[in-house]
Parts: structure tokens; sequence; C-alpha cells
């Protein structure tokens, strides 16, 4: 909720490699909560948006949040 406040759409190092492949983490892990599937089977990248997750394209030029240690 904080996320999607002050940004309305971001990548969140979440992905696969097809419709048919899991969602990933950056770190190789399987990622367990749910995405919504696009219509389109070559959206392979998980998006932040304002009702949640949902997979988009990859190549689109977007915002990514990340965890950095301090």
């Amino acid at each position: 909720k904080f996320l999607t406040a002050i940004l309305p759409s971001s990548w969140i190092g979440v992905s696969r490699n097809s419709s048919h492949h899991p969602w990933v983490t950056i770190n190789g892990l399987t990622f367990k909560h749910e995405i919504k599937d696009s219509d389109n089977a070559e959206h392979n990248c998980a998006m932040l948006h304002a009702r949640g997750l949902k997979s988009d394209q990859c190549e689109s030029t977007v915002i990514y949040h990340c965890k950095h240690k301090l």
C-alpha cells in the first residue's frame, strides 16, 4: 500500500522465462504471491500497480524498487 501511494506503477524484481515457468526473484527464489496474468503471454515481468501485482512487458522503461543493505 505504501509503495502504490508514492508511485503508481513499478517493477518489483520478479520475472519468469515464459508463461509456463514460475515467477522468481532476482535472487532466483520462487515468488509465492499471486500475480495477475495479462492477456499477452509475453508479459513476463511483475509490476506493482494500484490494484496489486500484474504481469507486464519486460522491455518497458519503468521505475523499479529494490532492497539495499544500509
